[in-house]
């Protein structure tokens, strides 16, 4: 059975807590004006230069995007002392490799950036203000699994079924809420047979998108040259989505039409399905 956990993760939320420094501003959208109070009354603490530069301009919809995210996949590849990577050179190979990025998101001028990123982390999660900060956050994420209980059992259910009709690597699945991450925003990662879904807010739909493209991506490495030459412009998609390319389009289209069978209780044949 897939193995589904509902956690936080120390060093992401550090992350998310500098951000909160540097003048994020998409926290408050669409949340509860009580959470979005108390998360307001923790931004008074010192601001990090180096969290400054997570927000470009590559992305109009979400300018913290790619930056937040490779943060968030840098956060998995530190030493257990987060005093340096365990190994910087196959981190960026993962970067580099990454379809939905640009060339023009992943310059030199990245790499040095990043270089930096072990050493600002450790400070922030060794200050005062993180560990009242995280504190909170842990109080409340046990109240999230609280509300989240059905919810949460319903999306077990759906991955199973998911995991037994497609075939994927994916054994266990990690859901890592942040309540300052914008609540549209949801980035994955996986290490060997785990994905860890970072997201702002509890989505069942975002989950089982995100797990979906472990079985979709096999197909579109296959068959890259049809995909390549088909004249399909996926004009419905977000402009940075078609930047990246065409086959970063094709497999993000067919995700999304995918999850729409899944959570309507429909599991269609993958080969069929995408062809």
């Amino acid at each position: 059975m897939m193995q589904l956990t509902f956690t936080t993760h120390k060093p992401i939320s550090a992350i998310y807590f500098a951000l909160l420094q540097c003048g994020y501003e998409f926290y408050p959208i669409d949340r509860d004006e009580k959470l979005t109070e108390c998360l307001r009354q923790f931004a008074a603490s010192d601001s990090h230069a180096f969290f400054t530069e997570v927000k470009q301009t590559t992305c109009d919809a979400y300018p913290y995007w790619p930056r937040a995210a490779t943060l968030e996949s840098a956060a998995f590849c530190l030493t257990d002392d987060l005093q340096s990577f365990a190994d910087f050179d196959a981190f960026a190979q993962t970067v580099k490799q990454a379809s939905n990025l640009t060339d023009a998101e992943r310059t030199q001028e990245l790499w040095d950036w990043l270089a930096g990123f072990p050493r600002v982390l450790s400070a922030v999660m060794h200050s005062d203000a993180f560990a009242q900060y995280y504190a909170w956050e842990h109080a409340w994420l046990g109240e999230q699994q609280t509300v989240r209980k059905d919810d949460l059992q319903k999306l077990q259910a759906l991955l199973s079924r998911c995991a037994e009709t497609y075939n994927t690597p994916i054994t266990r699945v990690e859901i890592v809420q942040n309540p300052i991450k914008c609540v549209y925003s949801a980035d994955y990662h996986i290490r060997d047979d785990c994905l860890t879904v970072v997201s702002g807010a509890f989505s069942l739909s975002n989950v089982i998108h995100e797990f979906l493209h472990t079985a979709v991506h096999p197909f579109v490495l296959a068959h890259q040259d049809a995909i390549q030459n088909s004249t399909c412009d996926f004009a419905e998609l977000d402009p940075t989505y078609r930047t990246a390319g065409k086959l970063n389009a094709f497999e993000e289209y067919a995700v999304r039409k995918l999850t729409d069978c899944v959570i309507g209780g429909e599991y269609p044949d993958l080969q069929a399905f995408l062809e």
